[in-house]
C-alpha cells in the first residue's frame, strides 16, 4: 500500500511552545499536509507530566477512530522528552501502527550513556525496536549504528523556510561594523557565556570592527553585568525574537556564532546559511557534516575562547572571506529547503 500524507500523525510537543522541536513542526505545519498530534501544551516539564494522561487518551481516540493512520512518526528528545513520548510509542506498537522516532537531541548519546539501567533498557527497546529511527545528520547515523542496532536509520534533515529574498553581500557592507549574530537558549550549554567574556576580553578591539546580538530566552538576569560594561554598546540582546523580527536580523547579519558545548544539527545555523552569513561554531555533534573548516565558515573546540577571538579577528581583517563563505552555505544549505525535505519524508514513508 503506497503511504500517503493522510496516512500519517506527527507526535510532538505542539508548535506554539518555544524551543527546537516546537520550532521544527511548525514549518512542518506550515508546508506539509499532515495530521499533528501535541503530546504536550506545555512549556513546563511539570504540567507536561501532569497532563500527560489526558493526551495519552485522546492519543488512543484517535487510533481507535481513524483505521487510516498507518504510521505514527513521532519527534522525541532527550531526558523528560523521552520518558513521555515513551508512552506513544508503547500505545502506537499496541495498535500495530508502524512507528518512526525522529530524534533532536545532540545530547541523546550522552543522556543513554549515563542513564541507570531501567532507563538505559527503555532507551534500547525504543531505538532497536522502532520500525524507522531517524537522525539529524550522518555523523549522527555513524554513532547511533555503532552504538544500537536500529532496524532502519535514516538522515533527514531539519527544514527551514527558503528566504523570501537574499541580499548579495559586498564588501562595501563592512565599512563601518561586521554585523555577528548569536540565536539559542541564554544558557552555559549554548557556549554564549564565551562569547560574552571573549567580547569582553577583546572589547577594544570588537569596538572598532564588529557588533553583537544576542537573541533567546534563558538566564537572561545574568546579561546585567555584560550590559553595564558595554560602554560602546556593541552588544544588543534582543531576548526571544518572532520569526518577523528574526527574518529582519538575519537580513542584517554577516555572521552567525554558535559556541556549543553539544548539538544536533542546528536549525539557527540553518537559518544563518540560508541568508548567506558565514558561520562561527563549535565541532560537535552535527555542525561539521554542514561546515567544513575554512570552508564555508570556522570551527573550534567547545570552551576555546582565545581560537573563537581569533577567528573573528581573522574574519574582520578578511571580510571577503564572510563574503565567500556565505555564498558557499546558500548552496549547501538548498537541500533542507521544504520541497527537498518533502521528497525525503515522502521516502521514508513509503519504504517503511
Amino acid at each position: 500500500m503506497k503511504i500517503k500524507f493522510e496516512n500519517v500523525i506527527i507526535v510532538g510537543p505542539s508548535s506554539n511552545r518555544k524551543g527546537g522541536i516546537a520550532w521544527v513542526l511548525k514549518k512542518y505545519k506550515a508546508n506539509f499536509k499532515l495530521r499533528y498530534f501535541s503530546s504536550t501544551n506545555f512549556q513546563s516539564t511539570f504540567l507536561s507530566f501532569l497532563c500527560l494522561p489526558e493526551r495519552l487518551i485522546f492519543f488512543v481516540a484517535i487510533l481507535l477512530f481513524n483505521n487510516n493512520i498507518k504510521v505514527v512518526h513521532i519527534h522525541g528528545s532527550s531526558q523528560g522528552s523521552f520518558f513521555r513520548k515513551y508512552f506513544f510509542y508503547k500505545i502506537s506498537k499496541l495498535f500495530k501502527k508502524k512507528v518512526i522516532y525522529h530524534i533532536h537531541s545532540g545530547r541523546f548519546l550522552k543522556f543513554h550513556e549515563t542513564a541507570n539501567k531501567v532507563t538505559k533498557k527503555l532507551i534500547e527497546n525504543i531505538i532497536n525496536n522502532t520500525d524507522v529511527l531517524i537522525v539529524l545528520s550522518e555523523s549522527w547515523k555513524t554513532g547511533y549504528t555503532q552504538r544500537f542496532n536500529p532496524k532502519a536509520i535514516d538522515v533527514i534533515p531539519n527544514l527551514i523556510d527558503k528566504p523570501t529574498s537574499v541580499i548579495k553581500k559586498q564588501k562595501e557592507n563592512f565599512i563601518n561594523r561586521i554585523n555577528v549574530v548569536f540565536l539559542g537558549k541564554i544558557v552555559q550549554s549554548k557556549g554564549v557565556y564565551d562569547l560574552l567574556d571573549c567580547i569582553v576580553e577583546n572589547y577594544e578591539f570588537f569596538s572598532k570592527s564588529m557588533t553583537f546580538t544576542i537573541c533567546g530566552i534563558g538566564e537572561t538576569e545574568q546579561m546585567r553585568k555584560y550590559k553595564d560594561f558595554d560602554k560602546y554598546g556593541l552588544i544588543n540582546f534582543t531576548g526571544w525574537v518572532g520569526s518577523k523580527e528574526k527574518e529582519k536580523i538575519l537580513s542584517n547579519s554577516d555572521i552567525l556564532i554558535l559556541p556549543s558545548y553539544s548539538e544536533g544539527l542546528p536549525v539557527s545555523i540553518l537559518e544563518g546559511m540560508s541568508y548567506k552569513m558565514a558561520v562561527v561554531a563549535t565541532n560537535v555533534g552535527g555542525i561539521p557534516d554542514i561546515i567544513q573548516h575554512n570552508r564555508n565558515g570556522f570551527l573550534f573546540n567547545p570552551g576555546d575562547k582565545s581560537a573563537m577571538f581569533d577567528i573573528l579577528k581573522k574574519y574582520s581583517t578578511e571580510p571577503k572571506l564572510v563574503i565567500d563563505h556565505g555564498e558557499e552555505n546558500y548552496k549547501k544549505v538548498v537541500g533542507h529547503f521544504p520541497e527537498n525535505v518533502k521528497n525525503e519524508l515522502n521516502r521514508i514513508y513509503n519504504t517503511i
